[in-house]
């Protein structure tokens, strides 16, 4: 269970909770002791940069995981250069062919072609 997502966003709520709560009796306490408007330009120029540096790093934690967990492909990926095995070389230095480049070099016949009907007798 400490692994899924459930429980991760328990304890971020849970933090923002805790947060919010220690901010908003900060702010009463700050409010009676430097004054309300003063209070303000404090919670402006520090708590609004702060919230939006969290904003920030959450959202990208969130395309950082999304990108992550991309689904893996069904098909195989064509093969590049580098994986397809490259001609061999013979002693005489000429790159061998495939077996029907040989066949066709040797003259070797598969089949006997059709006769074209009479004979001579």
């Amino acid at each position: 269970m400490a692994g899924d997502k459930g429980s991760r966003r328990f304890v971020r709520d849970w933090w923002v909770l805790v947060a919010f709560m220690l901010g908003a009796a900060l702010g009463a306490l700050a409010g009676s002791a430097i004054g309300v408007y003063l209070t303000l330009w404090v919670v402006i120029g520090v708590g609004v940069p702060l919230l939006a540096v969290s904003v920030m790093f959450a959202h990208l934690e969130e395309r950082r995981r999304m990108t992550a967990a991309a689904p893996q492909r069904r098909t195989p990926r064509k093969a590049t250069e580098s994986s397809v095995p490259s001609s061999k070389v013979s002693l005489k230095g000429k790159p061998t062919g495939t077996r029907g480049q040989l066949r066709a070099i040797g003259g070797k016949k598969t089949d006997d072609p059709p006769s074209t009907g009479s004979s001579g007798s």
